[in-house]
């Protein structure tokens, strides 16, 4: 892939197989290319009730073979110089190929096959001779030399699976066949989930294999884990090595989109870039609402997301269905999309400068506990078993909102990233409510801040192990400045009492909600140990009882660093109900251990802002979701005259806007270079160009 070029890949959903006999391939890859677009995912088999084995090019192995679409889509990309991916669906079997094929499907523990939720058909199962069936139907797509595969899938449902293949193969290597009763066991949970993602790594390993051996050019990716929990068998790094880009779904919008954050596709990028080893990332953003699929989002969602996407290093793919494509509203696609071609080479190959980390744990949302948003890969979670535990994914969520808005540039981080070390180009790390770490992660962090990094923690972060057995003793006590912990406590409407302080500055509420859980903690000598939590109420309406010797934070000099930890679950708190003086008490601690790079309106908090590098030159991206309703977002209010200052460290040569194409007069003192934006309709990005080192020293 081209580094300076942005990928922009389009998957306009055909329509059946009759239909397909008759479709003007030329008309859409015509539409496609009218739209800006430079890529498209291509369906050459049918997949409208799942994959049934009709393969609309010339194939051996397929069940029916009909129109040879592939061979006239390879003639029309080929004519303009776009890209040919060819789709191609490794997790979803339709009934009309169930019963030809019942050794391919997922089974459950009673032996039965498992229902995907689509309405009809069953899950494939990889290790199943499925794959070996798909890796000879891939390599017969490779020989027409198409640019690529992408693999939608593999995927293991959370109820299994128990077929005749994973059973062998998983007793062959651990000596026992699992059952649905011994899956609460941790340990066998554990070795069931590697073992899964085991599997899915090594069919990606195969079919790669199988597509090089004729076409060694062909890149080839999978639809990967995006933010939530794995148990359903994908893990971006072990696929990682075997892929040719990461991609996964962060812009998939369903449903009440209220109780969905707007940056999700900015997450979505930032967690694939810590994953990707350096290999471009892909946010997939679906033009539809879901699940009314026929229906597109308005302008301002669909800018939203692309500009998130564009704005955190990622290419983007856009996907509805052909009847769509010639929609009024795919003008806005087509704005965008000049718009990004315009600028590919400030847009694309970027790398990230923020000095913040924000820590999502795999296996913190897979062996703690977490809520889960519903995608077509991922269960949808409300509920949460364990009164005591917090919420993983509220965590996280409470510090990218915090992070956010007030304008913070930061990164997000994985705990494959915390286990390998290396943390030195980080200020500071934040650790949402880790609890689940392994030894070579808390060895890393405490070197971490014995080296002079600085570590906020909330909660119960690190109190389990890496495979969620809950520990006897803290082990990063040291770190944090703890004597001892005595069990974790729920309050229910419960307070505590500010106590004047940096950390406080800006709320003027002398008693404030204290979190719903906490983790009751004795400082040791030379602890700094603020406010204090009280005897818990029995009631709502009784006197406030007295306090108690369980601080609300602890603030520990370690080493070189320092490292601090809300012994309560604040940041699911805040995530919850949006008390400003909670996320008041975050924003205070980040600005206490590392430096701003942004500086603007403290007011404008739903304009969102990142800033890349590369080459000589940065890039400011400002995503602005500044609107009066809910969501979807229908337009956005146009910000004007909006004053900047970005810390570059030298003066720029020269600011101008994209998409506004306008030179811009700044000044520079002291580090910071000041300017104002004219206008910021719902994206906007200002390049930053400094001279040459070399011209700057005359």
């Amino acid at each position: 892939m081209n580094p300076d070029r942005l990928l922009l890949i389009a998957d306009l959903i055909p329509p059946g197989p009759e239909a397909l006999e008759r479709f003007d391939v030329g008309a859409q890859v015509e539409a496609i290319t009218r739209l800006g677009f430079n890529a498209q995912h291509i369906e050459v088999t049918d997949v409208t009730v799942g994959e049934a084995g009709i393969a609309f090019f010339k194939s051996e192995h397929a069940r029916l073979n009909r129109r040879d679409l592939l061979k006239e889509y390879r003639k029309h990309h080929g004519r303009r110089g776009s890209w040919d991916i060819v789709y191609f669906n490794v997790h979803w079997l339709s009934g009309e190929l169930m019963p030809l094929h019942p050794e391919w499907l997922q089974r459950d523990g009673g032996g039965e096959i498992i229902p995907i939720p689509y309405g009809s058909g069953g899950y494939s199962c990889v290790n199943s001779p499925f794959r070996d069936w798909a890796k000879e139907m891939i390599r017969e797509i490779g020989a027409y030399g198409v640019k690529g595969i992408f693999l939608d899938g593999p995927v293991f449902s959370p109820k299994g699976c128990y077929c005749d293949a994973c059973r062998a193969g998983f007793e062959g290597q651990h000596g026992f066949q699992y059952t649905p009763e011994q899956m609460k066991d941790p340990l066998v949970f554990h070795k069931v989930l590697t073992f899964k993602q085991e599997s899915i790594a090594r069919f990606v390993r195969d079919v790669r294999a199988s597509l090089k051996s004729v076409n060694p050019d062909a890149v080839l990716y999978m639809n990967g884990l995006p933010l939530g929990p794995g148990t359903c068998g994908r893990d971006n790094r072990l696929a990682e090595p075997w892929q040719d880009a990461l991609l996964a779904e962060g812009g998939f919008l369903a449903g009440d989109l209220r109780s969905l954050p707007v940056w999700k596709p900015a997450a979505t990028a930032k967690w694939l870039e810590t994953q990707s080893e350096g290999k471009p990332t892909i946010v997939a953003v679906a033009g539809r609402h879901g699940p009314w699929n026929r229906y597109l989002l308005p302008a301002a969602e669909t800018w939203i997301a692309c500009a998130f996407s564009v704005a955190n290093g990622a290419h983007i793919w856009y996907g509805i269905y052909d009847a769509n494509r010639d929609d009024p509203r795919m003008d806005t696609v087509r704005e965008i999309n000049r718009l990004l071609s315009a600028h590919s080479d400030c847009l694309a190959g970027t790398a990230p400068v923020a000095r913040v980390a924000l820590v999502w744990s795999l296996k913190n949302a897979n062996f703690y506990q977490t809520t889960a948003e519903q995608l077509d890969f991922v269960e949808g979670k409300t509920d949460l078993e364990h009164r005591m535990k917090s919420d993983a994914r509220r965590a996280f969520n409470g510090w990218f909102e915090v992070l956010s808005r007030s304008h913070r540039l930061f990164d997000v981080i994985d705990d494959r990233f915390l286990e390998r070390g290396g943390l030195s180009r980080y200020e500071l790390i934040i650790l949402p409510n880790v609890a689940c770490m392994g030894e070579e992660e808390c060895r890393s962090i405490r070197d971490y801040v014995a080296g002079g990094g600085h570590v906020i923690a909330t909660y119960d972060t690190a109190l389990w192990d890496a495979w969620g057995r809950p520990r006897e003793t803290h082990p990063l006590k040291d770190v944090f400045g703890i004597a001892e912990t005595k069990g974790v406590e729920h309050l229910r409407c419960d307070h505590v009492a500010l106590e004047p302080a940096p950390l406080t500055e800006g709320i003027d509420q002398p008693l404030i909600p204290a979190p719903h859980l906490h983790v009751k903690v004795i400082p040791g000598p030379g602890t700094w140990a603020h406010m204090r939590f009280r005897e818990k109420q029995p009631s709502s309406y009784c006197d406030l009882p007295p306090e108690t010797d369980h601080p609300f934070l602890l603030r520990n000099r370690f080493g070189k660093g320092t490292a601090l930890l809300f012994t309560g679950n604040l940041d699911a708190m805040y995530d919850t109900y949006r008390f400003p003086e909670h996320g008041r008490l975050m924003q205070n601690a980040v600005d206490g251990l590392s430096r701003r790079d942004i500086r603007l309106d403290e007011g404008l908090t739903s304009l969102f802002v990142n800033v890349r590098e590369k080459g000589n030159r940065r890039i400011l991206h400002l995503v602005n979701c500044t609107h009066d309703g809910g969501r979807p977002i229908d337009r956005v209010k146009v910000l004007r005259e909006v004053e900047i200052a970005v810390h570059t460290g030298r003066s720029p040569q020269s600011i101008r806007t994209l998409r506004g194409e306008r030179d811009l007069s700044f000044s520079f003192a002291k580090g910071w270079a000041s300017f104002k934006v004219p206008e910021v309709r719902e994206y906007e990005a200002v390049v930053i160009d400094f001279p040459d080192r070399e011209d700057s020293h005359h």
